[in-house]
């Protein structure tokens, strides 16, 4: 089928149609950003046609080819010739024109570098359209430039549709002579644009003629100079001068050289401008050469630059500081990507920028934390809140550091959080030293040992965790039997020693799970968690009381010792600390009360026990102001002479609610609480008083009066006796105080001088409830004793058991050898009273003959006296 040739030519007319409706393409192909941003500024605004302009970007040569053969439409190509190798544009031409067989599109080559190549050989070479320094391609040169390119691949492609038909050809002559009348109006308008566009980027041109020393300015270079727009051309040394003398010189040397050697120049420099304004601006400058190769104008542009400069000083002061601080600095983008990190970190972690960049931070951990801390972490900074916290990380080497981090999110112009800046510094060595001080706050420096704050905080967690699974926790109180008499006889380096064999053997004794404390001095402390029922207690307790009955060896001592064990389970008798361990401190020492080496649970018949004593503490602490003390006297008999020899002052208290106390309560409590002192010293005072007052009464009676060793240990306790004694006017001759044997083995050299004193001063001693303590010969050799009384203990059965009878003997013949007086304490019978009589013991004291009375009643009983004492003789 042969297609006619009219039906060809229309379609031909047609594409050629068709054509015209696109935009014209032109490729920008320069390694130079620069060029590609002015560039882009000035085609932007080119229209040939009615057709506006496509332009397409590249930067490599490899990238033009790829370029070219996805757009074979390109009307015109500005191509760099240096770029990735000094022949990469040439290479670009000849694959254009041989490979792809392109012969219309226009190819404008340009070099930064012209001295390097030979144009004419250049153009002879390849099928180029024209060869341009860069430097001459201004805006207003770029713009006409690629109009005639235009107008040329126009022409072209035109031409070629129409060699089919020579009769369009005097239409198109017209048409294109409206088209230049089109293309220069536009032109104009593109003028206008280009000086907006200078004006929005800061950027001025100027043309500068050499020969005759003057500058032609843009209006936006006029601008930057502190000029009128009206300011006419601008003398050379005028533009110069408004370069500071400091950076003068040095920028006349640059366009010098530039001049000499036709080459261009990139400076950047401050400008003093005529209202003292100061700028920096970037000053570029590109020759202009005649055919004899001189440089007969210089081109270029002026940019103000200041704000950018005043912003890259102070991200050069930030970068600087960042690289020199001392903190680990690490930038991430909002994925947690490291993009950057500073070489505090290389030098904390172990790792350089090459191990790091374009990774997470999740090598660094070192698994110690668990993942609930770093999703708060997280949570936190997507929030676009500030990360705060003590981070435990791993270094290179596998070694792990505390790093005290923040975490701050880096937030766009639109409020969201884009990227993360994490500083931190290395605090390995101020944790170990705080653990370390943990340590030491928290554990006894002898044992090792928690101590009493470790004890109370173990003790509240495990509390707070038994409320939730229901289980009971046991708490033990231990004080070692005897242990003072073993520090003090042994010396503390022995005592030291064996506390912490004791440690040992309390730790041995327990699970691994439970805690043992040592509280201070000889009390120890411990804590049984998850126990089931009481009963799971009391294999522990007999397991702690057996290990402490084995003996103990230090140095060359071998000696045994035991321990009072109190125990209270939580939550029945509590669920605070401070009140477990009170309760079970009370439960100590009622298992101390009951003979030591035991253990005794707290009950709540304890508790109503704690609340009696309460309520008695404080009336005894109102008792001396209310009047409520007494004394009263119980009668000594000398079996000798049947007389009565003196009496025993022993106090007593009426109270209002509690009436009669038994001294067995309320006695012990003075002591524990330290009231005694004040209650002795009423004690002593009026016992004096009344020793004194029976002696004007013709009465002369010797008054025994029981001193407490709170009161002995009072350093001016030898001061207030002779106060008493001279205020009261009583002959120390009538003056008896008796003391028990435990307070002589306490600092018994203190005890022996003060002992002394009040022996020079006539008054006599006695021990009281002997034989019930720890004596020793020596100890009752060397004091100046003058009485022993028998502990009532001994007397009860003298006449029903033979060992007390015993016992009783061998204490009166002792005290006898040693010229001391023996009074028995507690005869109530006859009998017993004959058999002491017979063992030649020297007084009784007891309900025998009377119990403690009244001071009236007592003047009453001596007047009666010998009828009463009769009686008892003769049954």
């Amino acid at each position: 089928m042969i297609t006619p040739k009219g039906t060809s030519k229309s379609r031909e007319i047609a594409a050629m149609a068709e054509e015209t409706a696109h935009r014209w393409k032109i490729m920008v192909i320069d390694d130079d950003e620069d060029v590609h941003l002015i560039s882009k500024m000035v085609l932007n605004r080119v229209t040939y046609h009615n057709r506006a302009v496509d332009v397409i970007s590249g930067y490599s040569g490899a990238q033009a080819c790829q370029l070219m053969a996805q757009h074979p439409d390109v009307a015109l190509v500005l191509l760099d010739v240096v770029m990735e190798t000094a022949n990469a544009g040439l290479e670009v031409v000849k694959y254009i024109r041989e490979e792809l067989g392109n012969q219309f599109v226009r190819i404008i080559l340009r070099t930064g570098s012209p001295d390097q190549y030979d144009e004419i050989n250049i153009i002879h070479q390849y099928d180029i359209n024209d060869f341009k320094d860069k430097t001459e391609l201004s805006a207003k040169k770029l713009f006409s430039t690629a109009l005639v390119a235009l107008r040329a691949f126009d022409d072209l492609k035109k031409i070629e549709a129409l060699s089919l038909d020579k009769g369009r050809l005097e239409k198109m002559v017209a048409a294109r002579t409206k088209d230049l009348v089109e293309t220069n109006r536009s032109l104009d308008q593109s003028r206008a644009r280009l000086a907006d566009a200078q004006r929005i980027a800061q950027i001025g041109h100027w043309e500068w003629f050499v020969t005759e020393n003057q500058c032609e300015l843009s209006s936006q270079a006029k601008e930057i100079l502190g000029l009128g727009a009206c300011a006419g051309r601008m003398h050379k040394k005028e533009l110069i001068n408004s370069i500071p003398l400091n950076e003068r010189e040095a920028i006349k040397n640059t366009i010098s050289l530039a001049i000499n050697d036709s080459i261009s120049y990139d400076v950047t420099h401050h400008i003093l401008r005529s209202d003292k304004k100061l700028l920096f601006v970037r000053h570029r400058g590109a020759p202009v050469i005649n055919d004899e190769g001189e440089t007969i104008m210089m081109i270029g542009t002026l940019q103000d630059i200041t704000a950018q400069h005043k912003i890259n000083e102070e991200m050069k002061k930030l970068s600087g500081a960042i690289m020199q601080t001392a903190d680990a600095v690490m930038i991430t983008n909002y994925s947690g990507n490291i993009e950057y990190i500073n070489p505090s970190f290389e030098l904390m972690t172990g790792y350089s920028s090459e191990d790091v960049i374009g990774k997470t931070p999740r090598f660094l951990k070192s698994g110690e934390q668990s993942d609930a801390f770093y999703k708060r972490m997280w949570k936190i900074l997507h929030k676009g809140e500030i990360f705060s916290d003590v981070v435990i990380n791993r270094r290179k080497d596998g070694s792990h550091y505390y790093e005290e981090k923040t975490i701050t999110p880096v937030k766009d112009d639109n409020g969201k959080v884009c990227s993360f800046i994490s500083t931190g510094r290395d605090i390995s060595e101020r944790m170990e030293a705080q653990q370390q001080l943990f340590h030491i706050a928290h554990h006894d420096t002898l044992t090792g040992l928690p101590n009493r704050a470790l004890l109370q905080d173990r003790l509240t967690q495990l509390m707070a965790r038994m409320v939730r699974n229901g289980r009971t926790v046991a708490v033990l109180f231990l004080d070692l039997d005897r242990f003072k008499i073993i520090n003090d006889t042994l010396g503390h380096d022995v005592g030291d020693h064996l506390l912490q064999h004791v440690s040992e053997r309390l730790v041995n004794c327990v699970r691994d799970g439970d805690t043992v404390a040592r509280l201070g001095g000889d009390e120890f402390a411990i804590i049984l968690n998850d126990i089931a029922k009481k009963s799971d207690v009391r294999p522990v307790a007999v397991k702690i009381l057996e290990a402490m009955e084995e003996v103990f060896k230090i140095d060359s001592h071998e000696f045994y010792i035991t321990t009072s064990i109190g125990i209270v389970l939580a939550p029945e008798n509590g669920r605070d600390t401070q009140t477990l361990l009170k309760k079970a401190d009370k439960a100590m020492y009622l298992a101390k009360e009951s003979g030591k080496n035991r253990f005794q649970f707290y009950s709540q018949d304890d508790h109503s026990r704690d609340m009696e004593r309460l309520s008695l503490e404080t009336a005894l602490r109102t008792a001396i102001k209310k009047q409520e003390f007494l004394l009263k006297y119980q009668p000594q008999i000398d079996l000798r002479s049947g007389e009565v020899s003196g009496v025993e002052a022993l106090l007593r208290w009426q109270h209002e609610t509690f009436k009669d106390v038994s001294p067995m309560h309320f006695i012990p409590l003075l002591e524990e609480t330290g009231m005694i002192v004040d209650v002795g010293r009423w004690v002593l005072t009026t016992a004096c008083e009344q020793a004194a007052k029976w002696e004007k009464e013709g009465i002369n009676l010797r008054v025994a009066i029981n001193l407490s060793a709170r009161q002995f240990q009072q350093p001016d306790f030898i001061t207030t006796v002779e106060d008493i004694i001279k205020a009261s006017g009583v002959n120390t001759r009538l003056i008896e105080l008796e003391i028990t044997e435990g307070m002589l083995i306490d600092n018994i050299d203190e005890t022996a001088k003060l002992l002394q004193q009040f022996h020079e001063m006539g008054i006599r001693i006695a021990i009281d409830d002997f034989g019930t303590g720890f004596s020793s010969m020596r100890y009752l050799k060397q004091l100046p004793l003058d009485v022993l009384k028998i502990d009532r203990c001994f007397i009860k059965d003298i006449n029903k058991s033979p060992s007390d009878a015993a016992i009783a003997s061998g204490i009166i013949q002792l005290a006898h050898s040693l010229e001391l007086e023996v009074v028995a304490e507690g005869v109530e019978e006859r009998a017993q009273l004959m058999l002491l009589n017979e063992n030649g013991l020297d007084q009784i004291q007891g309900y025998l003959y009377s119990p403690a009375v009244s001071a009236i009643e007592i003047a009453y009983l001596m007047q009666h006296h010998k009828e009463k004492w009769e009686g008892i003789i003769e049954g």
